[in-house]
């Protein structure tokens, strides 16, 4: 099974909403697209939505 091609912000922990520090978040996303595109060769492309 392949890692999906798109990933929501949320689901990985980002909260959005001005005041809680997403870097930690932000950074875990980053590297498992990273770690899957280079897995299967496949771009990915991350959601974000609107903030709460």
């Amino acid at each position: 099974m392949t890692a999906p091609l798109t990933a929501d912000a949320h689901e990985y922990g980002l909260v959005g909403d001005g005041a809680a520090d997403d870097r930690p978040a932000l950074q875990k996303l980053v590297d498992a697209l990273g770690d899957a595109t280079a897995g299967d060769g496949r771009p990915r492309t991350v959601r974000v939505p609107a903030g709460r």
